[in-house]
């Protein structure tokens, strides 16, 4: 809706926040979308809870902006003195930990900060910076899943699953990274590395067979949130030079609902390419049968 309504947006939630407070309570904006309030004398922590969950209703109703009314959420990280630190920087630091681990369990949720969230932090920065390296030093392997045709079981292609050859710990599977990768901004480059090694395999199988088989490539949400998939295919294929009817690629119905229309536009581009397209995970959200009309996929094989 623009910024002029964003900015309206923040002003409507700092007046609801400044209404709710009590005396000797500081609300403070302290960046983005983030908001800080200081109960002073405040050490039991069920007190605490209690505010939070008070703070929290008040996003029950919607917020008036403009002619508008617009519902928006909270997600709550709480730190209490001295407990979980006795300076401002320490308690600021917590309290946002919580924070962050309350918006990774859902949307309005409430998290009061221990040591474990900043055990968990920190293991979480150490994960990270450990998956740039491996993007960058080649400890990503590509493995191949056979698709095999259920009415005479004959292998009609293959997918490629990606596993982390961490030093170690081994092989880690996607679960252990590729929402690491989502959440902090790597799976560009992920992403980028699986479609352009599945291709390179490809390209290598073509000459060795004279009937390759195409490869599956799972397309990440966030990936398409950052490029188009039209992109992302047509510079795969100009880099690998392989036929683009040996490529495979899936999408979520995450992905598809995000905006429906342009990934419809893309699809069709990648479509006439000569690549494939098919949904992944159908049934697992909100797509219904009614969204599929109106995106021009294939049929799985």
């Amino acid at each position: 809706m623009g910024h002029d309504v964003g900015d309206d947006l923040l002003r409507a939630v700092a007046a609801r926040l400044r209404a709710s407070a009590e005396e000797g309570d500081v609300v403070a904006r302290v960046g983005g979308d983030e908001f800080t309030i200081l109960l002073r004398g405040v050490t039991d922590r069920a007190v605490v809870r209690q505010r939070a969950d008070d703070l929290q209703e008040l996003f029950a109703t919607p917020l008036p902006v403009g002619d508008r009314e617009l519902f928006t959420g909270a997600s709550v990280g709480v730190a209490v003195a001295p407990r979980d630190g006795e300076t401002a920087d320490t308690l600021l630091k917590h309290a946002d930990t919580a924070m962050y681990r309350a918006k990774a369990d859902g949307t309005g949720r409430m998290q009061v900060y221990s040591s474990e969230l900043n055990a968990r932090a920190r293991l979480r920065l150490a994960l990270e910076q450990e998956l740039r390296r491996a993007i960058e030093t080649d400890q990503l392997r590509l493995w191949y899943q056979p698709k095999v045709r259920s009415e005479d079981y004959a292998v009609v292609g293959r997918e490629a699953l990606v596993r982390w050859d961490h030093p170690s710990l081994g092989l880690v599977p996607p679960a252990g990274f590729v929402t690491l990768a989502e959440e902090t901004g790597l799976i560009g480059a992920l992403g980028r590395w699986v479609l352009d090694e599945a291709c390179r395999q490809v390209g290598a199988w073509s000459e060795e067979s004279t009937w390759p088989r195409p490869v599956a490539v799972n397309i990440s949400p966030a990936q398409l949130a950052e490029t188009s998939l039209d992109d992302l295919v047509c510079d795969a294929i100009a880099r690998s030079g392989i036929h683009p009817r040996l490529l495979e690629i899936e999408i979520t119905e995450t992905a598809l609902l995000r905006d429906l229309d342009a990934t419809a536009r893309s699809v069709e581009k990648v479509r006439a390419m000569g690549v494939t397209v098919t949904l992944d995970d159908f049934g697992t959200g909100y797509a219904g049968l009614g969204h599929l009309p109106r995106t021009p996929l294939d049929p799985v094989q």
